[in-house]
C-alpha cells in the first residue's frame, strides 16, 4: 500500500490542474494529500502509514480463502493443463514428477541436503511498484523466511525495494525476523541503496521486474536504472530474471544489457498493480512442467494464474466520479486472474514449463551462456507460497537457490 500516498498526490495535482474544483474542494484535497504525507512515511523507520499496516499471519500458515475442490495437477510431460477461471485447490492425491527421458543435469553440490553446500549471498532487486513489498504488502516475509530459514547460515539475502519515490532495504541471515524492513523516502541514489562500489560478493542476482507504464517505477534511461544493469553486467554471480502480469520492462532492458536480446512479451496491458494483502489469493490453475530438471525435484505442481485484487490504477481522476471514486478504486480494485507473461527466446534458453495457452513461462539458460541464468514470466505465482497450495511452488524457489549456487 506504499504506492497509495505518492500516487495521491499525484492525483491531487492532476486533478486540481485539469478540472474546475470549487475553493472549498481544493482545500480539502490539499489538506487530505498533506496528512497522508506527513503521516505516510517514519524517516527512521518503516512506513508508518495513514492506515494500520495489514499484518499477514506467520510464515507456513495459510491465509488465503477456502477455494473449490478439483484441482488437477499435471504431471511431467502429460500434455495436461488444469481447468482454467475457477479457483482449485488440492485433491490430496497430489503425485511426484516422474523422471522423464530428457537427461538430467548434475545437481548441484549439496542439493541432497537441500542447502548449498557453500554460502549463498543473494541480492534481490524488486522493481515493481511492489511485488514482495509495496503494493505487495509484507510478502517479502513468506518469501524470504521460506528460502533462508531452512538454511541458516548458508543463504543470506539483501532484498532492495526501489520505486521513484522511496526505496527499501533488508538484510537477513535467512529468517525474516532478524531484520526490519526500512523505507527512506525521495527519489533513490544508487549509492545509497546499495553501498557497495561493485556486486562480487553476491553469487546470485535476483531481479524482479517492473514496468514504465507504472509511473513509480523507475526509468530504464534514468541514472540509477543504468548503473544497476552496468553492476549486473559486470558481476559474475548466477541471474533469475523475473517478469509477470504485464511487467517485463526491466527484465527485458537487463537482458539487452546480458546479450540476450528480449526475453518477454505480454498480451497484458503493462503497468498494472496486484496486492495480495487486499482479500487474499485464489489459486486458479498450474503449469505444465515439459523437461526434468534439478529445480523441479520433489516439486508436485507450480501454480500458474492467481486470483487476486489488481488491475490498472489510472492518474487520471474521472470526472463522473471525482476524488472520491478515484480514492475508492485505489484502496478497493477489481479481482483480477493475473497470468505469465511469456518467455520469447529460444535461442539461449531450454524451455522448461508451460501454461495452459502453450507459452513458455519458465526456461533456463542454455550450456553456451557464461552464467547459469534462469528465466521466469510468471511472479504472481509465489503468491501461491503462503497458503496451502503453494507447497511446490516454494520447492521450486528453493530448489532454484540451489540450482544457481551449483558450478559447471
Amino acid at each position: 500500500m506504499h504506492r497509495l500516498f505518492p500516487l495521491l498526490t499525484i492525483a491531487l495535482l492532476g486533478c486540481m490542474s485539469e478540472y474546475e474544483l470549487q475553493v472549498d474542494e481544493q482545500a480539502k484535497q490539499q489538506d487530505l494529500a498533506t496528512a497522508m504525507h506527513d503521516d505516510a512515511i517514519d524517516r527512521s523507520g518503516p512506513v508508518a502509514g495513514l492506515f494500520p499496516p495489514l499484518q499477514l499471519p506467520p510464515p507456513g500458515t495459510s491465509w488465503f480463502p477456502p477455494e473449490q475442490p478439483g484441482a488437477i495437477r499435471p504431471t511431467l510431460g502429460s500434455g495436461q493443463a488444469s481447468p482454467g477461471n475457477v479457483p482449485v485447490t488440492s485433491t490430496g492425491s497430489e503425485t511426484a514428477i516422474v523422471p522423464a527421458t530428457v537427461p538430467t543435469p548434475d545437481l548441484p553440490t549439496g542439493i541432497e541436503q537441500g542447502c548449498p553446500a557453500l554460502p549463498q549471498d543473494l541480492l534481490i532487486v524488486d522493481l515493481k511498484s511492489g511485488w514482495w513489498s509495496g503494493d505487495g504488502g509484507e510478502f517479502f516475509e513468506h518469501i524470504l523466511s521460506g528460502i533462508g530459514d531452512p538454511c541458516l547460515g548458508r543463504i543470506t539475502i539483501d532484498y532492495h525495494h526501489v520505486t521513484n519515490a522511496y526505496h527499501a532495504t533488508l538484510r537477513t541471515g535467512g529468517s525474516s525476523g532478524s531484520s526490519e524492513l526500512r523505507f527512506y523516502e525521495g527519489e533513490p541514489r544508487f549509492g545509497k541503496v546499495f553501498g557497495a562500489t561493485d556486486w562480487d560478493t553476491y553469487e546470485q542476482i535476483w531481479i524482479l521486474s517492473g514496468s514504465e507504464a507504472d509511473p513509480l517505477d523507475l526509468p530504464v534511461q534514468g541514472d540509477f536504472f543504468q548503473k544497476l544493469a552496468q553492476h549486473l553486467v559486470a558481476s559474475d554471480a548466477a541471474v533469475f530474471l523475473g517478469a509477470g502480469f504485464g511487467s517485463i520492462t526491466h527484465s527485458n532492458a537487463l537482458a539487452e544489457a546480458l546479450d540476450l536480446g528480449t526475453i518477454f512479451d505480454t498480451r497484458e496491458r503493462e503497468g498494472g498493480l496486484l496486492s495480495p494483502q487486499l482479500g487474499g489469493v485464489e489459486v486458479v490453475d498450474y503449469l505444465e512442467l515439459v523437461a526434468q530438471h534439478p529445480m523441479f525435484q520433489e516439486v508436485t505442481s507450480v501454480v500458474e494464474r492467481v486470483r487476486m485484487a489488481g488491475g490498472m490504477i489510472e492518474l487520471e481522476a474521472n470526472p463522473s466520479n471525482g476524488f472520491e471514486g478515484f480514492l475508492n478504486g485505489l484502496m478497493a480494485p477489481p479481482r483480477v486472474v493475473a497470468g505469465s507473461d511469456r518467455i520469447i527466446n529460444g535461442r539461449d534458453f531450454e524451455a522448461l514449463a508451460k501454461n495452459a495457452t502453450g507459452d513458455t513461462v519458465i526456461a533456463v539458460g542454455k550450456a553456451s551462456l557464461a552464467r547459469r541464468i534462469v528465466l521466469d514470466s510468471g511472479l504472481q505465482r509465489f503468491y501461491a507460497v503462503a497458503g496451502q497450495n503453494g507447497a511446490g511452488t516454494l520447492a521450486y524457489l528453493r530448489n532454484m537457490v540451489l540450482y544457481l549456487s551449483g558450478v559447471r
